[in-house]
């Protein structure tokens, strides 16, 4: 695709202030290909024949010439640099303030009440602090204030409410087991009783439907992935974080594939915006 984009003289976009207010929208039409026709396409894409014509695809389809050759008169608002340099304030934005305490943050994270609270915009009362980080939940479990048992059921009933929300649920997560959920929590309260805790026993995360874990399929949010692609182990990634003790809650929503940046599945259901309901979540 280099090769293409070394022949297109560059384009510059105009700066944010102005830009037109409105988009170029355009009526697309594709076919719906699925069963034995799918299968036949993807068979003849991945091979050589597929090599030679994907690259004269995009071409004719426009996508590379989007993508090389164009100059942005803004400064990128992060860098593939760590640490991250400090950039200037983005006015109207203002930082969120911190929890007095480490107990305080994991508390308010296990409450299931600010679930319908967050869905109204503007509610400075549930929306004015910052989670809680990896470290608020070590302190909280190290002072002996919860367990990883205890945080791990207000998590899964923050997840059933969750699902269980009306009009439509939040669907933030594709797959999920309470069970697996309890005996990874049950382990580290465990170590944390016996003083064998790891590095960052109890920690919840979560990962993509993109990444294998040995407990869930992965789908990629399609409905065939996960029968084409059996998963055979986790991750590095995971098996990493779970040798440290975090515990997996589950495989999270996303965009078909990942071919957007809206979220929206119709297979899935589309993820909620945990602060504002009426706001698009726009993660892929």
């Amino acid at each position: 695709l280099g090769m293409f984009g070394s022949f297109l003289k560059p384009r510059h976009l105009p700066a944010a202030e102005d830009a037109p207010p409105t988009y170029d929208l355009r009526v697309l039409s594709s076919p719906a290909v699925t069963g034995t026709a799918l299968r036949a396409m993807l068979f003849v894409l991945e091979g050589p024949v597929g090599n030679a014509l994907v690259p004269l695809m995009l071409w004719r389809s426009g996508i590379v010439q989007v993508l090389h050759g164009i100059v942005a008169p803004e400064s990128p608002a992060f860098l593939p640099e760590m640490p991250v340099k400090k950039l200037p304030e983005e006015q109207g934005c203002s930082a969120l303030a911190a929890f007095d305490t480490p107990e305080a943050a994991v508390g308010c994270a296990l409450s299931t009440t600010h679930l319908q609270a967050r869905q109204h915009s503007g509610d400075e009362a549930s929306s004015s602090k910052s989670l809680p980080t990896a470290r608020d939940y070590l302190a909280a479990y190290a002072s002996g204030t919860v367990t990883p048992t205890e945080a791990m059921t207000r998590v899964v009933e923050f997840i059933r409410a969750s699902e269980a929300r009306k009009p439509e649920p939040c669907a933030w997560f594709i797959t999920w087991d309470a069970d697996h959920i309890f005996k990874a929590a049950a382990e580290s309260t465990k170590r944390y009783a016996a003083g064998t805790q790891r590095a960052l026993e109890g920690v919840p995360f979560c990962v993509k439907d993109v990444m294998d874990t040995k407990e869930y399929p992965t789908t990629a949010g399609t409905a065939f992935l996960a029968e084409r692609r059996p998963v055979h182990g986790s991750a590095p990634l995971v098996l990493a974080l779970q040798e440290m003790g975090a515990i997996l809650l589950g495989k999270s929503n996303m965009h078909e594939i990942g071919l957007g940046v809206t979220g929206l599945n119709v297979r899935t259901g589309t993820a909620l915006n945990p602060w504002d309901a009426q706001v698009p979540t726009y993660a892929g």
